[in-house]
């Protein structure tokens, strides 16, 4: 019974009112003893979430400290004392922590409409906008999680019927509501756009280079070039993408990529061209 379960392994107890009692602490009835190979892949979740390759989520945070509450006295210690042997290089989000946002989320993904307040990049910093989307999936991308949605009705008018990728922490708190109504079973449709760039001999020449996009395929040239085919819904990233690459890319298609190129190529350039006096 429970009093011999304290008597003997130092186990705790709690009772809640028409729900029973709940087990609080294991003490030495540990039920997890994992390998060293296991230990270390244990001491990588820790950082992950810290560095924000995964979000930091209640149930992911509460998951996290039960596995370690199951290891043995003698594993905790040298769990805390691990190092994971890898490091996260990823940036750090200065943002508000977007894991209750994420709960409140999950259970409307695909199946009911969402409002909020935003603050977009590209409005003053006191203008709040007013969305109403239907929201699809969340995407963790550079330490930053996503909502993907399709717009059904914004503050700005161009955005309506447009695919979005939502930063969560720009999300007003508090301004999320679940709304009644039901999305349609069949996901609203998202332009996609088919994707050729190519990419020279400097960086491609090893035949390594990293396919950044679902379905993507890529061919070799004998010059040591590249040529990489797509296809994409969402232009803003993969131009972020492909500026990495430097002056070792250059995007065929879509039109409308190429002239988001040509534009962040002209901006740059006017940021670093000299002064009158010669200088940056």
């Amino acid at each position: 019974d429970l009093g011999a379960l304290g008597e003997t392994f130092g186990c705790a107890f709690v009772f809640r009112a028409a729900e029973g009692y709940f087990l609080a602490s294991l003490g030495t009835l540990t039920l997890l003893d994992l390998a060293d190979d296991g230990l270390a892949a244990l001491a990588l979740v820790a950082p992950a979430i810290r560095a924000g390759a995964l979000p930091q989520t209640q149930p992911l945070l509460r998951l996290q400290e039960r596995l370690h509450a199951l290891l043995p006295p003698a594993q905790r210690v040298q769990l805390a004392a691990s190092d994971p042997g890898l490091r996260l290089d990823l940036p750090v989000a200065r943002g508000s922590s977007v894991g209750r946002l994420i709960t409140r989320l999950h259970p409307a993904l695909g199946k009911r409409e969402v409002s909020f307040q935003y603050r977009s990049p590209y409005t003053s910093a006191e203008t709040l906008e007013s969305h109403r989307v239907a929201p699809y999936e969340l995407v963790q991308r550079d330490g930053m999680t996503y909502l993907e949605a399709h717009c059904l009705e914004a503050s700005l008018p161009k955005l309506h019927g447009r695919t979005i990728f939502y930063r969560l922490d720009r999300i007003v708190a508090n301004s999320l509501r679940r709304l009644p109504q039901q999305l349609p079973p069949v996901r609203h449709a998202r332009r996609n756009y088919q994707l050729r760039y190519w990419v020279g001999p400097q960086a491609a020449r090893r035949q390594d280079l990293l396919l950044w996009f679902d379905g993507s395929t890529c061919s070799y040239a004998d010059d040591g070039s590249a040529l990489v085919e797509a296809c994409i819904s969402d232009l803003w990233q993969a131009r972020q993408v492909l500026l990495r690459y430097r002056e070792h890319c250059r995007v065929l298609e879509p039109p409308e990529l190429v002239d988001m190129m040509r534009e962040s190529i002209a901006a740059l350039a006017a940021v670093y061209a000299p002064e009158a006096g010669g200088e940056l």
